[in-house]
């Protein structure tokens, strides 16, 4: 299964999270969701969480409004290791 190398900002700070996933691309808006789940799945409102059919810039969008940005997916080979955060929000 390949890795993916999630570079984005945080309420701007920096961060990288590295994941498997299946495919061959991991495109920035299911890196949205995926992010949007990691940071606010255990949130009481229910509301943060996407619409299951939200389009890639309805995704990107919600992000944006809960903090996420510049979310940048690298494919990893399968000897590398995780590169760091990205240096600016």
């Amino acid at each position: 299964m390949p890795s993916f190398q999630i570079d984005y900002c945080f309420r701007n700070q920096p961060r990288s999270k590295v994941i498997e996933a299946d495919g061959e691309q991991f495109p920035p808006d299911r890196a949205a969701h995926y992010l949007i789940e990691l940071h606010y799945s255990d949130a009481e409102n229910s509301l943060l969480m996407p619409a299951p059919n939200a389009s890639a810039e309805q995704l990107q969008e919600q992000a944006e409004l809960l903090g996420i940005s510049a979310i940048h997916v690298h494919k990893l080979a399968r000897s590398a290791q995780a590169n760091g955060t990205p240096t600016h929000c």
